[in-house]
């Protein structure tokens, strides 16, 4: 093969294989993003219960101490 054939032939292999490890680094990227994402809906989630509940407790708790008027 003439010398000039082989060294194309090598950049575009070169080239394939940094596109196929940006590729694969993208996707690591990705799977830690939605990680990430799932742990702040779970945490987001627990608190607005915890919210809720606080709620409906200080709700009773007002509800229970307001004086009666007879």
């Amino acid at each position: 093969m003439p010398p000039g054939k082989i060294g194309s032939r090598d950049r575009a292999e070169t080239r394939a294989a940094k596109e196929s490890e940006r590729a694969d680094m993208a996707e690591q990227v990705w799977s830690e993003v939605e990680v990430q994402k799932a742990i702040t809906d779970e945490k987001t989630a627990r608190l607005k219960t915890q919210r809720l509940a606080r709620d409906v407790e200080e709700a009773a708790a007002a509800k229970n101490s307001k004086p009666t008027t007879e």
